[in-house]
């Protein structure tokens, strides 16, 4: 049997560590940042790599289509896009200074591979019902992909990828319901061995779950959505502080999380150190899979 890996990353369109805040830096600063990425996945050599926040043509990110960067960059032939986020101008961070606003945008999560891509389809999820219609009109997408590839043409590795409302407990925890319903629905069809990606949401245990120094009045209590997955087939490839992804410079807690089918065997979790590139930190899972021949 031989060992696939997998790597899961929001990248945070490579805004870096304030990005979100409209402090982006210069064109020069994103794309030594995206070459930083791209160093990072060619030398982990991942078979799949599922990333979230990908811009493809943004102001926020001086309109670079970063899929095409990556993949060409780190030697991934086959992608799966979903668009998360489009739209004229989005007024955020609010300012009136119009040169940190977002802007145009055009965002959203893809699965690349170094193998061909057979299958791909997707959900979008409703936005959270607590927000105002206008906040809704600007407000990106959450969307869940599944993904079937083709390993060195042997057998067919279905994955799920997914990023998940952050702000919203109610919101994330009917999402990743719809996503689960999704995954039995295709069942017959294709049947994940893997799910990944920023749930933004948290073990209930043994991390605290609300008082964070960068985020104080965010609580992740009675947050039911791993739950969802830990009950339904699958196992959590790592939980506990040792894999804290966010916020990079400081970790301390953790959104990322890699559930795996049962049948997999021999699963290492590595959490990679990568300084600044993103706000988050990428995950690399390898593991025996049942069906790829030594």
């Amino acid at each position: 049997m031989g060992v696939v890996k997998l790597l899961t990353w929001n990248i945070g369109f490579a805004g870096g560590r304030y990005g979100l805040e409209g402090q982006v830096g210069s064109r020069s600063e994103v794309m030594q940042r995206l070459s930083g990425m791209a160093d990072v996945l060619s030398d982990v050599g991942a078979d799949v790599v599922c990333l979230q926040e990908v811009d493809r043509c943004s102001k926020r990110s001086f309109y670079i289509d970063q899929i095409d960067y990556l993949s060409k960059r780190a030697g991934y032939p086959y992608a799966a896009f979903v668009q998360t986020w489009l739209s004229f101008w989005v007024p955020y961070p609010v300012t009136w200074r119009l040169d940190r606003q977002f802007g145009p945008m055009d965002a959203g999560q893809v699965v690349l591979s170094r193998y061909p891509i057979t299958w791909h389809a997707h959900v979008t999820h409703e936005k959270p019902h607590s927000r105002s219609g206008l906040f809704k009109y600007f407000y990106l997408d959450r969307v869940s992909q599944m993904v079937s590839i083709r390993m060195l043409g042997q057998f067919d590795f279905c994955i799920g990828h997914v990023h998940f409302e952050a702000f919203d407990v109610q919101a994330r925890v009917q999402q990743a319901g719809v996503f689960s319903a999704m995954t039995k629905a295709w069942a017959n069809q294709v049947s994940p061995m893997a799910i990944c990606g920023d749930f933004n949401a948290m073990p209930q245990s043994p991390h605290p779950v609300y008082h964070f120094p960068d985020e104080p009045k965010l609580s992740y209590a009675k947050d039911a959505t791993l739950a969802l997955f830990s009950g339904d087939g699958f196992v959590s490839a790592g939980v506990g502080h040792a894999y804290d992804d966010y916020p990079s410079h400081a970790p301390n807690r953790q959104l990322t999380h890699v559930f795996y089918a049962k049948e997999i065997s021999d699963v290492s979790y590595s959490l990679l150190q990568t300084g600044g590139l993103s706000d988050h930190l990428p995950v690399l899972i390898q593991y025996t899979h049942p069906k790829m021949k030594p």
